[in-house]
């Protein structure tokens, strides 16, 4: 008995369609079945929900200081590892003014010294050092200063409880987590950095950043918003004088304490602030932390040091090396 041909032709088409018409059925059935991505609530991360009511991120860092051409030092070693690139916005500012800026590196020059670097300086930076500074070397930031240098130490939360021990109680006011003062120096600064760090709060959220205003001192002259992330805070004594402090309800890390807490201090020719960031490229233009930048390299050019009170003694180790201007460390 044969088929008939009309027969198969139409099973055929039946099972095609059915075949068609279940292949077109999948991606309906699997978008139906697909839950929408998940929204995360997470506001404080959102763009508009910032504590802090930051200024857009432009301007420029000026100088007001009128002064002759300086050489500024950055310290770039005791565990200190700042570079050309990561502070920019003060190197840029100070070398566009005339003044020449140099890193000490003694891993670049074994035969440098730091008092040999500071025979020449006119003043001497050094950020968040995490290695203690010898006594000679203390010594030689003592008549450093008294010699008319300007001396500048910024901190963060990472070495502000050791800072103090670091420099040999140089600052003058050892905290409880410092180590006992290991040299007797003439020039006591009455300041030194708190373990811990500031943040600001709102009823749900934390903020690792505070605002600080301008309070005394140079430094502080036209600060009404300066942005600092992660700022120690600074206890001062004697005639210090604090430069900056941070908004009412400002908190400290180790005492969940409310209050304003000062984050910058100066005495003559010595200033401390209580963060490093604030030079980053990233955050010199956030609030007024431009203006800061631009007190900052003011107070390091505005000393007048005389060579003959400075360390002039020569080192056992050699000619003077070079601080390192033209090949600045890697880094930051």
């Amino acid at each position: 008995m044969q088929a008939n041909p009309l027969r198969l032709v139409g099973t055929f088409l039946l099972v095609v369609v059915v075949i068609v018409g279940a292949a077109a059925a999948v991606p309906l059935v699997t978008s139906q079945q697909t839950p929408a991505p998940t929204q995360l609530d997470n506001p404080q991360f959102q763009p508009g929900n910032t504590l802090i009511d930051e200024a857009p991120q432009d301007g420029s860092i000026e100088m007001e200081a009128d002064a002759e051409p300086k050489t500024i030092v950055v310290d770039a070693g005791h565990g200190a590892a700042p570079s050309a690139k990561s502070i920019d916005p003060l190197v840029s500012t100070l070398v566009a003014n005339g003044h020449t800026v140099e890193f000490f590196d003694p891993q670049a020059d074994r035969r440098a010294t730091l008092n040999d670097s500071l025979r020449e300086a006119d003043a001497f930076l050094t950020i968040a050092p995490t290695q203690r500074y010898s006594d000679a070397e203390l010594s030689g930031i003592a008549a450093f200063t008294d010699a008319g240098g300007r001396l500048v130490v910024l901190s963060d939360p990472a070495s502000s409880g050791g800072l103090s021990s670091l420099l040999g109680g140089l600052l003058g006011l050892p905290t409880a987590s410092s180590g006992p003062s290991t040299t007797h120096l003439s020039s006591q600064y009455e300041m030194a950095f708190q373990a811990g760090y500031l943040y600001e709060t709102d009823s749900e959220r934390n903020y690792a950043a505070v605002s600080a205003a301008g309070a005394n001192g140079s430094l502080g002259d036209g600060v009404e918003n300066a942005v600092l992330r992660d700022a120690a805070p600074v206890v001062v004594g004697g005639d210090a004088t604090v430069a900056l402090a941070s908004a009412d309800g400002t908190t400290r890390s180790t005492t969940r304490r409310d209050g304003s807490y000062a984050v910058a201090a100066q005495q003559g020719n010595v200033a401390v602030i209580g963060d490093s960031d604030f030079l980053a490229p990233d955050d010199a233009y956030r609030g007024d932390n431009e203006v800061l930048i631009g007190n900052l390299a003011d107070f390091l050019v505005s000393g007048e040091k005389s060579p003959e009170d400075a360390p002039t003694k020569p080192t056992p180790s050699g000619p003077r090396g070079p601080a390192g201007p033209s090949t600045p460390p890697a880094g930051g």
